[in-house]
């Protein structure tokens, strides 16, 4: 991409009124592209002169350490394509020519790919785009990570001249636009580039989790060109927020699967963020530090599975008193419910699993939960449940799974859920009780 330096001394000789004389003869028909080109052979003599009086005249360098590259004529088009568009995003470009910077060797990359000056409008900007994230991801080392290595697998057809979308982890539409990054357990390190946003018509997943990416501040602003985006899973990465789940998620108008486990995202769970996601099915955000109450939670009827396990949550549980008849999983453990367990939650008969154990749950097991038909696996344990273990737990005919010790529970296992218990075939099938205080013939542990 750099010119040579006949060249770049043959262009400064240029006389101004050199590059303007070729507009007086162009066709009207053409008159458009002739003053694009002068525009352009103009941009390079600006950048060339530039760089020469900054840098002392040596290899285009401006500004200290910084060196720019100038584009060539050859490749304006590639170039212009991709400015524009970030340009219309207001993506930033201002070291889209930066020697060294991810873009530049994005550009870099794309402009000396064979079959580039042949492929689509949109085949550019997707081919720039997962560059960015190759070249910001890759072996860029981190103040948590100092030394990172590669990328893990996909490195040899990454950046490869097969078509993108058959490149690993990128999954396409039928008509060939990128709607899908799957990149998890692959060593990415650094920051996500905001020209993901030059994906943003189609893009509606990004899977990333068990990496070393860095998100923290305004590194969380590139969603705010994801609008269309539907999942987000990036648990187990260096995810920092102190004001609970992002406000720039809020972009992200068609969410329905968030999975953030494993960072460092604290703050209140209700912040503003939750209350405008009414179309969330999936909320995973386990193993942080969310403070704050549940109540946000009524406010997501579509929801279908809550994973907020340890955390710093607090106070009860109302929101089930909600209508939310798509919800089949809560996992609420290691938090600070101090309440009791409310009747109406025997009105959410698709629930499969509950899990709200290491708690401080008080008061008695409501024989609601024998509604529960569906009900697969139950773990209550290690809180301050009194009264006897419901008999109405017998209707419960698909239950696999019943953990209750530690408790100040009484009375007894019934037999019919030792029947159901032993003709499970899930291979983690358990029993568990205080059975100095409860009764229990098939227990497959005592405390």
């Amino acid at each position: 991409m750099m010119l040579e330096e006949g060249e770049m001394s043959a262009m400064r000789a240029m006389d101004m009124r050199d590059v303007a004389n070729p507009m007086e003869e162009c066709d009207p028909r053409r008159r458009r592209r002739c003053i694009v080109t002068g525009i352009s052979l103009l941009v390079v003599i600006l950048v060339i002169v530039t760089a020469s009086v900054a840098g002392g005249g040596k290899n285009g360098r401006s500004g200290g350490d910084q060196s720019y590259d100038t584009i060539n004529v050859a490749n304006e088009d590639i170039y212009f394509t991709i400015q524009e568009a970030m340009e219309n995003l207001n993506i930033p470009t201002d070291d889209l020519l930066l020697i060294g910077t991810y873009r530049y060797k994005a550009l870099e990359w794309l402009v000396k790919s064979p079959e580039a000056h042949g492929i689509s409008h949109t085949r550019k900007l997707q081919r720039f785009a997962l560059g960015c994230l190759f070249y910001s991801t890759n072996q860029v080392a981190t103040e948590l990570n100092p030394n990172p290595g590669s990328w893990t697998d996909n490195t040899n057809v990454w950046m490869s001249d097969e078509h993108e979308c058959d490149w690993p982890g990128v999954d396409c539409t039928t008509e060939e636009k990128v709607h899908s990054i799957s990149l998890e357990h692959n060593g990415l390190s650094g920051k996500l580039p905001f020209e993901l946003g030059l994906l943003w018509e189609h893009l509606k997943v990004l899977e990333l989790s068990f990496n070393d990416i860095t998100m923290e501040g305004f590194d969380w602003d590139v969603f705010l060109y994801l609008p269309n985006l539907q999942k987000l899973a990036m648990s187990a990465n260096h995810v920092v927020s102190n004001s609970g789940v992002p406000d720039q998620l809020l972009a992200c108008k068609k969410l329905r699967k968030i999975v953030l486990s494993d960072n460092d995202i604290s703050g209140p769970l209700e912040n503003g963020v939750l209350d405008n996601m009414g179309k969330l099915t999936h909320l995973e955000i386990e193993y942080n530090a969310l403070t704050g109450y549940l109540n946000v939670l009524s406010k997501l009827p579509a929801l279908e599975q809550i994973y907020l396990r340890h955390n710093a949550l607090l106070g009860h549980l109302n929101f089930l008193k909600a209508d939310m008849p798509k919800l089949l999983s809560i996992w609420l453990d290691g938090n600070s419910i101090d309440k009791k367990i409310p009747t109406e939650i025997g009105k959410l008969t698709n629930l499969r699993s509950i899990s709200i154990a290491d708690d401080e749950l008080t008061g008695t097991i409501p024989s609601e939960v024998g509604l529960l038909t569906n009900l697969q696996r139950l773990w209550l344990y290690r809180n301050e449940l009194t009264g006897s273990v419901p008999s109405e737990l017998e209707n419960l005919t698909n239950l696999e799974l019943l953990k209750l010790e530690e408790n100040d529970l009484t009375g007894a296992i019934p037999s019919k859920v030792c029947e159901t218990f032993n003709h499970s075939s899930y291979s983690k099938s358990a029993i568990t009780a205080d059975c100095d205080k409860v009764s229990c013939e098939c227990c497959t542990e005592c405390f």
